[in-house]
């Protein structure tokens, strides 16, 4: 991708259709935190991909992204998204606020 990544180019290189949760994560996040992280989720497709949490079906690439992004994404005490490891604030981003916007 080019050093700019755009929510089309996101769209595409995920196969996810879910632009808007897109535009939230690049905004939170950034360029430098959500190129990161899309390389690791192509990472884990070419490894054979992450199973949902029931273990029933593999996630799709867009659904490998959202849960990347939900383990390295906290929300600040104001309720400012922010992307800083989980650890060092403990809320994830897609925590009971908002439970319809959970990826899968």
């Amino acid at each position: 991708m080019d050093a700019t990544v755009t929510v089309e180019q996101l769209a595409e290189v995920l196969r996810e259709p879910h632009g808007p949760l897109l535009r939230q994560v690049l905004q939170t996040c950034g360029q430098e935190r959500t190129t990161a992280i899309v390389t690791k989720t192509l990472t884990c497709e070419v490894k054979g991909g992450m199973v949902t949490k029931n273990g029933t079906r593999r996630r799709t690439p867009g659904g490998v992204f959202f849960q990347l992004v939900t383990e390295r994404t906290t929300l600040h005490d104001l309720g400012i998204g922010l992307c800083i490891p989980r650890e060092e604030c403990g809320r994830p981003l897609w925590g009971g606020l908002h439970s319809s916007a959970t990826p899968s």
